[in-house]
């Protein structure tokens, strides 16, 4: 059963929006241990299309300004000729980070996988402050799916957030709109009924 505050916990967190022409917001999140990257369906040839490329923005940013930080990057091979972590991996080297920092989760095919497979990489670097990147529309559910997950299995992690601007899909920064929060509580529903002993570190 999803307890209602903390469904409403996610439902009214104020989303802090990525702004390149501002070093304000990623300031704000202060000394991360790791940033965690949700990937997106790629382009046919296997490159990030352009809403992934806004996520991975955001992530350089937080990483150009925690350079102690390890990313950890997951989405599957979904139809593509590579998994949109590898595609994650290609951009963020070929802007210059260093390939040492990042960690990459190849299994997930969807959201609530995401959570279940980047959770084990976390706890195996140490991580305890996290920040989520992914695009404004996803990162309410996608921070409910994080807390769910840790809680159930005793993971002691902070989740901070950095979201990418998306104006193919626009929400409200301050509250989540009906269609948002049937998603989040639908996926809820499965990360409580999931049975975890199946993904095992």
């Amino acid at each position: 059963m999803i307890h209602p505050g903390h469904l409403d916990r996610f439902l009214s967190l104020a989303l802090i929006e990525f702004c390149p022409d501002s070093t304000h917001q990623v300031a704000s999140l202060g000394t991360l241990d790791a940033i965690l990257v949700l990937g997106h369906q790629l382009e046919e040839d296997g490159s990030p299309k352009p809403r992934l490329v806004t996520r991975l923005e955001a992530a350089r940013a937080l990483a150009d300004n925690n350079p102690g930080a390890s990313l950890v990057l997951t989405g599957g091979k979904l139809g593509s000729i590579r998994s949109e972590a590898e595609a994650m991996a290609n951009w963020l080297t070929a802007q210059g980070l260093p390939s040492m920092r990042l960690h990459l989760e190849e299994q997930a095919t969807d959201t609530l996988e995401n959570a279940v497979y980047s959770l084990p990489i976390l706890r195996r670097i140490g991580a305890r402050r996290v920040a989520l990147v992914s695009s404004t529309y996803h990162v309410r559910r996608s921070l409910a799916l994080l807390h769910a997950i840790a809680a159930r299995r005793g993971d002691p992690m902070e989740f901070v957030h950095l979201a990418a601007a998306d104006p193919t899909r626009p929400v409200a920064l301050d509250r989540a709109s009906p269609e948002e929060t049937d998603l989040i509580v639908a996926d809820l529903e499965r990360a409580m009924e999931m049975d975890l002993s199946r993904y095992t570190d």
